[in-house]
């Protein structure tokens, strides 16, 4: 395994100019019923993903076996807790002879090996990292395994941030609402105990069984949005008022937004990321109409600082939000970190 980091200049459209002009096939990031995978931000991290494929003049194809190269899109389920590496190992099998390139993704896998993914594999493979904390981890924890599975682990940048001045061009422009975005994710991610825990729970009651499966049935628009929002309400406030909690009272006045000027602010209690509590479109126009935005949410705290807007970032679950931060936020005046 060889590791190695790009430089302040150097961009994934560099590293990734040999594959130009190539046929990919693209893992699918979607359960076996072909729903997909994530929530509000990775579907922007697909979006600006496959522009970086445009740019490359990259081929999708459906069909695998049309394909010069494979490419796992960049994401942050890379963990040995959640079911996404399985998924990889299923739908990579038969292309051991198919370079693989995973974009710039966050990694954490405490008890099984992530070599496991490609001992079978002939052709290299190229794991993009979006910060340093997945990189060391990796390097420290299972690099002999994966230098003898041929594995090149190289840091870049969360392709969001590649996005650069590009990104504005991704949200809508602002209506001229003005409203503190509090974001405050509700998931496993949210702890590093629920993270470490098995997917699998004890068997629910069975009145919260129906509700789940209500829950589940809302519709994937904006009135399905709105009663789910309308549900959860009281739940989002409170977890908004604990993420408030941790902010300390220095970053505020550091960030210019001085106590009178948050009071005269709406606050819009709202885990924007969740596909059930905001459509893709609402996700991008919340964002972009906030004044200032509080989450421990990557991709609500990450385009909200690139879009220049005060922001400050809370470290939820494991290492991904403090290494993007000090990977290609660090430099902004507009933003700050709030570790655990």
């Amino acid at each position: 395994m060889t590791a190695r980091r790009s430089s302040p200049h150097h961009t994934l459209l560099e590293s990734l100019a040999h594959i130009r002009g190539r046929a990919a096939y693209v893992v699918p990031m979607t359960w076996e019923t072909g729903r997909p995978l994530g929530n509000n931000g990775d579907a922007l991290l697909h979006e600006v993903f496959y522009s970086i494929l445009a740019q490359l003049d990259i081929r999708v194809v459906e069909e695998p076996l049309q394909a010069d190269i494979v490419a796992v899109p960049p994401n942050g389920a890379l963990l040995d807790t959640y079911e996404f590496p399985r998924l990889v190992a299923e739908r990579i099998a038969g292309l051991e002879h198919l370079p693989l390139y995973i974009f710039p993704s966050s990694a954490y896998f405490t008890v099984a090996d992530p070599a496991e993914l490609f001992h079978e594999r002939s052709a290299r493979t190229v794991w993009f990292m979006r910060e340093a904390n997945s990189l060391e981890h990796l390097t420290t924890k299972w690099g002999g395994s994966l230098s003898r599975a041929n594995v090149e682990l190289v840091l870049d940048h969360d392709v969001v941030a590649s996005a650069g001045e590009e990104l504005t061009g991704y949200f809508p422009i602002a209506s001229g609402k003005s409203y503190l975005l509090v974001a405050a994710r509700a998931d496993r991610e949210a702890s590093t105990t629920a993270l470490a825990s098995s997917s699998t729970s004890p068997a629910a009651s069975l009145p919260h069984r129906i509700a789940k499966a209500a829950w589940r049935a809302l519709p994937a628009n904006r009135l399905g949005t709105a009663v789910a929002r309308r549900a959860r309400a009281s739940s989002s406030s409170v977890q908004a008022a604990r993420l408030l909690d941790r902010v300390p009272e220095a970053t505020w006045s550091e960030l210019g937004l001085e106590q009178r000027t948050l009071s005269s602010l709406r606050r819009l209690s709202l885990d924007v990321s969740s596909p059930k509590l905001a459509t893709y479109d609402e996700y991008k126009e919340i964002i972009a109409g906030a004044a200032a935005v509080v989450s421990d949410r990557l991709h609500v705290a990450l385009p909200s600082a690139l879009l220049g807007k005060p922001t400050v970032m809370l470290e939820a679950g494991y290492h991904k939000l403090g290494g993007v931060y000090e990977r290609s936020l660090a430099h902004l005046p507009n933003v700050r970190y709030v570790s655990r």
